[in-house]
């Protein structure tokens, strides 16, 4: 049901249904896959999760200066919404 808020405030341009669904949304995300997560982390072997973790902010430093300019774009669209 979240995600159809968040569908229909963007495509209506609405603001607080966008807003008020992303959050609940990522709630339930973070509800919902933390168990698993935390599981999958105890049972790797600390060097996968040490290299997961890596090449994840490897790969979120080389993209820094494109996600800034996505920040951007992304906040200006947020308050071109009504």
């Amino acid at each position: 049901v979240s995600a159809a808020v968040v569908a229909v405030g963007a495509v209506l341009r609405w603001q607080a249904p966008a807003l008020a669904g992303a959050v609940v949304l990522s709630g339930h995300a973070a509800v919902q896959l933390g168990p698993w997560l935390v599981d999958l982390a105890g049972t790797a072997p600390r060097w996968v999760t040490l290299g997961v973790v890596g090449g994840f902010l490897l790969i979120l430093g080389t993209s820094y200066e494109r996600r800034l300019q996505q920040v951007r774009d992304g906040r200006s669209w947020l308050v071109s919404l009504r």
